[in-house]
Formats: structure tokens, C-alpha cells, sequence
């Protein structure tokens, strides 16, 4: 623009020297109607500037992970003079993989019309995306000026994990009766993971009376024995982004690996809890139970606004916080980016503790740790390492072998 502009003071200036050294009337009128229109195009400038619009046409949606999907924006100009050109500035992805970036993209659009720019973008990894226009800029026709306006307006697109289908989970080994006849026996009452409504052929024995009495309505103790005859799952979906790509792909791979493993779970009708560090709030735990089929789809997508951040808590302190080591589960299952001496210390008592079967598996590990002795002396732990290029064929197999031994 500035060439632009060194280009149009110099055209008044020749036709104002002009107007001087030859009191030529043509030369004034030059110099006049070069001045005018300078005026007449940063007036025109200006009421473009109220009368453009720019926003998303397809707004918050939701997508599967690789799924292309086309991006469309949307530029109103309600004026009676083109807009040449128009910028527009704003956080947008990058075809290739889906990240955002600053992103400019430069258009026209006749008056009184609308102009539809869309361009295709695949999200390669899960997570809720914020796409941004942050500002336009508005040039007048001679590119002499130009006015920048902030719209600020997001659009937030869910990526979704793949549901990836496996086989060899374990079917429940409690039922029922068991549940009831460790109620009857009397556990620990004063440990209860929730609180819910009263269902017909609730004991009498789960309801909590005083709470009951404040709210008028029965409410039951949900306790984590009660729910944890099948399986626990503990996960940790920390992305250190110091270590670049294969961070994500290892965050990635554990979130997807434990849906596939609760989706399994639950599909067969058995209960599973699962926990993992709480998103918002660094440090504290997170739990989720999926008692019901049903339930599996609410965590699923909550798996989605999971971030892509280094968490405070290691896996070892999620088996330690989870207490998971109390609740009696029969097959328990920890998933991790990366294989850790220290977290298998803690996974380690954790098998000595008599838990029936342990399924450690990670995504990356450093060369000089090894598993080797602790596979060995123990017989109730596998630990496994995840391809990440074929999640689905490593875990059929693993779950397979796990299952035979």
C-alpha cells in the first residue's frame, strides 16, 4: 500500500508544479480532482467500513478425528461500492494436520452481495478446536487507506476420538448377588464414590437417611465396591509439548486405547470405573463410572475436551489417588504415554496387593528402562507397549494374548 500511496502524492505533486509553471486550467483541474478523489474514496472507505460483515456460515460442530471437513466463511458487504480487497486476519487450520495458525486470507466482494470463501481442513488429532476470525482489514479502491476492524468471532469444532472396535475383553466375574452379599456383610459405609435416586430393588441398607430427609426424596450410596466388580481403568493423558509431535500422538493413543477398552466393557453390560486427572483442575482426580451402556457416549465425548497439556499428576499418583487397589476389581487396566521406573513401583505394590490381573500399557518408553523383572516375578501383571500405527491390531493381539496366559 505504500507504493501505492508514494505513487498517488507524486501524481498531485507533478499536477500541482504543473498548474504553477503553466497556469494551464487543465493542470488545476488535474491537481482538483486527484485531491477530490482521495477524499471521495477514504469517504466511501468509511461507510464500507458499517456496512461489512464477516462470520463462519457452519458453526460448532462436532467431527470424527481425520474426518475432512469444509470451513466456510461468509463476507456480507451491504454497501453500494465493492470492497477491493479485504483482509481478513484469524486463527484458522492448517490443511495438512489441523493445527491453527495465524492465518490471512485477502478477497473482494461486489455490493450488495455475499461472498463464501471455504477451504477443506482434516483434524489429525482429537480436542476442541477454537477457530478465530480476530480482525478485517477494509482498503479504500486507490489503496491509499485502509481501516482495520476487530470482530472477534470463534468457532469451536469437537474432534472426536475413533471408537476403536476390540475383542478378548473379559467379561464380568461379579454379578449381583455378589455385590449384595458384600452389602449384607457390611463393607466400610462410610466410603462412597456418589450419591443417586432410589430404583426399585435398591437395599435398604444403601439409603442415606439424612440426606434423604433434607432433599424429600430417597437418595441411595453409590459405593465404589458396589461398582467395581468388573474392571478400573487408569489413565494418563499428559502431552509435554517440549518433545514434539510424538507427544500428541502419545496422548492421543492412550485416550483412544481407553475408550476402546470402556466401550468394550460396557458394551458387554459389566461396570467399569475410570480415572484420570481432572482437566480444570490441576492435581485433583477425576472419576468416571459407566454403569450402564449408555453412559459410555456422555464419556466419550468427554474425552474430547481433554487438553493437550503436561499434567501435575504421574501415573503412579493417579493409581495412588485412585485407591483403586480398594475396590476390588478384578481386572485392572492403566494406560500411560510414557513407561516410567517410578510409576511401576506403584503399579508394582499395586500387584502385590493380590489384585487378580494388572494390563499396564504404554506408548513410548526410555532405552534403559525394562519390564523384564517384574514380568517375571510376578504372574497377575502384563505390561505392554502400543503401536500407535495400528492401535486396533495391537491391542486384538494383546488383549488375546493376555487372555490365554
Amino acid at each position: 500500500m505504500a507504493r501505492f500511496r508514494l505513487n498517488y502524492l507524486l501524481l498531485i505533486l507533478i499536477s500541482f508544479l504543473l498548474s504553477l509553471v503553466y497556469e494551464s486550467r487543465l493542470s488545476s483541474v488535474l491537481f482538483i480532482s486527484l485531491v477530490i478523489l482521495s477524499v471521495l474514496s477514504f469517504i466511501v472507505l468509511i461507510i464500507n467500513y458499517f456496512f461489512v460483515s464477516v462470520d463462519f456460515s457452519n458453526k460448532n460442530y462436532t467431527i470424527n478425528k481425520g474426518q475432512e471437513q469444509k470451513i466456510i466463511i461468509e463476507i456480507k458487504n451491504k454497501g453500494f461500492m465493492p470492497l477491493l480487497p479485504l483482509e481478513i486476519i484469524g486463527e484458522l487450520p492448517v490443511s495438512t494436520d489441523g493445527f491453527l495458525k495465524k492465518r490471512k486470507i485477502i478477497t473482494t466482494t461486489p455490493p450488495f452481495k455475499k461472498t463464501y470463501i471455504s477451504f477443506m481442513s482434516a483434524f489429525k488429532y482429537r480436542g476442541v478446536y477454537q477457530l478465530n476470525l480476530d480482525k478485517i482489514y477494509i482498503y479504500d479502491m486507490l489503496k491509499l487507506f485502509k481501516l482495520s476492524k476487530k470482530i472477534n468471532i470463534s468457532n469451536d469444532i469437537i474432534v472426536l476420538p475413533r471408537i476403536i472396535s476390540v475383542n478378548g475383553i473379559k467379561g464380568a466375574i461379579s454379578n449381583d448377588k455378589e455385590i449384595e452379599s458384600q452389602l449384607m456383610q457390611g463393607f466400610d459405609k462410610s466410603v462412597f464414590s456418589s450419591i443417586r435416586e432410589y430404583r426399585q430393588g435398591d437395599l435398604l441398607q444403601s439409603v442415606h437417611w439424612k440426606l434423604s430427609a433434607k432433599q424429600d426424596e430417597l437418595l441411595v450410596k453409590q459405593y465404589a465396591e458396589s461398582l467395581s466388580c468388573d474392571s478400573a481403568v487408569v489413565f494418563d493423558y499428559s502431552c509435554d509439548s517440549t518433545l514434539g509431535e510424538r507427544a500428541f500422538i502419545a496422548s492421543d493413543a492412550v485416550v483412544e486405547t481407553v475408550v476402546a477398552i470402556s466401550h468394550a466393557i460396557s458394551a458387554k453390560g459389566d461396570v467399569v470405573n475410570l480415572f484420570w486427572e481432572d482437566s480444570q483442575n490441576a492435581g485433583k482426580l477425576s472419576q468416571g463410572i459407566l454403569s450402564e451402556y449408555k453412559d459410555f457416549y456422555s464419556f466419550y465425548q468427554d474425552m474430547s475436551y481433554l487438553p493437550f497439556k503436561k499434567t501435575s499428576l504421574s501415573t503412579g499418583d493417579l493409581v495412588d489417588l485412585s485407591q483403586v487397589k480398594y475396590m476390588n476389581a478384578k481386572i485392572i487396566y492403566i494406560v500411560s504415554p510414557w513407561f516410567n521406573k517410578s510409576d511401576m513401583e506403584k503399579v508394582y505394590d499395586l500387584a502385590r496387593d493380590g489384585i487378580s490381573q494388572i494390563n499396564y500399557f504404554y506408548i513410548y518408553k526410555n532405552e534403559n528402562d525394562d519390564a523384564s523383572t517384574i514380568i517375571n516375578e510376578l504372574k497377575n501383571i502384563n505390561i505392554s507397549q502400543l503401536k500407535t500405527d495400528d492401535l486396533k491390531l495391537t491391542l486384538d493381539n494383546l488383549l488375546k494374548g493376555i487372555n490365554l496366559r
